[in-house]
């Protein structure tokens, strides 16, 4: 279970992940092979 309160949790909330999908598309395409990787699982390592 994730805590709402948690200061991660709290964080992440707060960013704008759609502005780091639109500035990191160029450098994880997906036209071939397996998807790309999600921004939030880039940015978390």
């Amino acid at each position: 279970m994730i805590d709402p309160r948690h200061e991660l949790v709290k964080l992440a909330a707060m960013i704008d992940w759609d502005v780091f999908e639109r500035e990191w598309a160029g450098f994880f395409p997906s036209g071939k092979g397996r998807p790309a990787t999600e921004p939030r699982l880039v940015a978390g390592l």
